[in-house]
């Protein structure tokens, strides 16, 4: 189906009917509770640390491109609310998403925009909690930067497809290994004691030298043993531990369904978004849409949607074990700055 953003009253009709018929029917053939088939490839930008894409529904689908960089920056890392922020967060994890200007051509930039903003903020309230700090020396620190660009958008189910993205470029992420290297000099008189009282030295961790009582600098660097392609994998237990998002698409006969395609999701507008992580804990969710469930039925709800996930969850770690699912080289193509 081309991509509107509003269905006829008849066209809703049509497929809320179907949906909830006894034996419901999708215009594709499945089940409610099925997924689409979905190719995963990692290693598609060259230049990132990790990198994913994802394509749902086959060729001309939702199609999600995922990289993450690994920045040295000069602050420590920490786990306390921002300075100005009444959420707490990761300075040390940044996420964001993007749309190409093809991937909704019937959106105005502005809806464009909100719809960039509010999956930016899904992923940067779920993921970075579940990620290990990465430091390097006392005041130096890896922090990620996770961008992922949305291609595509004709399939539907943006953020279960947007999830497995990161999940599997975090999958694929490779830290550089470091080792530190220290350094000491003794200050001459001009830079220690005529100094301005010793200020350049006491920046520089001057300290006397027992020794000989003279000044000495002391500092610790790093230099990186690797090459840019190279480097360790997350822990596998933080690996597999990653969340997925699995969404409920409700029904008014208290039913639901997965997976829904961009017509289906436009007929039936309330939506549960689960995060759920690898151990089956749930790690954040949204409800969206103006119809009410009751606490009840909201239970039951996500431990379905935990079961859902617990299935998502395994069948793409075999793909991640493949070793047929990395992209030699990378994959250049249509990446934009992600193959830069």
């Amino acid at each position: 189906m081309a991509p509107t953003t509003t269905l006829s009253q008849s066209e809703s009709s049509y497929i809320v009917s179907s949906l909830s018929l006894p034996t419901p029917i999708r215009t594709d053939g499945r089940s409610l509770l099925d997924y689409r088939s979905f190719s995963l490839s990692t290693g598609v930008a060259p230049q990132a640390n990790g990198s994913a894409r994802v394509l749902l529904g086959g060729v001309g689908g939702t199609e999600i491109v995922t990289a993450i960089r690994l920045e040295v920056l000069d602050r420590s890392v920490g786990l306390g609310k921002e300075e100005g922020s009444s959420v707490g967060g990761r300075p040390d994890v940044v996420c964001s998403v993007e749309c190409s200007s093809t991937a909704f051509p019937y959106l105005d930039p502005k809806a464009v925009d909100k719809l960039s903003d509010h999956l930016t903020t899904l992923l940067q309230h779920t993921i970075p909690p579940l990620l290990p700090p990465l430091p390097i020396t006392p005041s130096l620190s890896f922090h990620y930067t996770i961008d992922s660009l949305i291609l595509s958008s004709s399939a539907g189910n943006l953020t279960d497809t947007l999830f497995l993205s990161v999940r599997s470029a975090l999958h694929d992420l490779k830290v550089p290994r470091t080792r530190n290297v220290a350094y000491e000099a003794v200050l001459k008189s001009e830079e220690g004691e005529n100094d301005m009282a010793g200020i350049k030295g006491a920046a520089m961790g001057a300290k006397k030298d027992l020794r000989g009582g003279e000044k000495v600098a002391r500092g610790a660097e790093f230099e990186v043993e690797d090459y840019w392609d190279e480097g360790d994998l997350l822990a596998l237990d933080v690996r597999e531990n990653l969340p997925v998002c699995v969404t409920l698409n409700l029904l008014s006969n208290s039913t639901h369904f997965l997976d829904a395609s961009l017509a289906e999701s436009l007929a039936c507008p309330t939506h549960l978004l689960l995060f759920v992580t690898g151990k089956g804990n749930l790690a954040g969710m949204r409800f969206i849409g103006q119809e009410t469930t009751s606490i009840q039925q909201m239970k039951e709800l996500i431990e379905a949607g935990k079961s859902y996930a617990a299935n998502m969850i395994a069948g793409t770690n075999l793909k991640l074990k493949d070793p047929s699912t990395a992209t030699a080289g990378g994959m250049m193509g249509g990446l934009g700055f992600f193959g830069s």
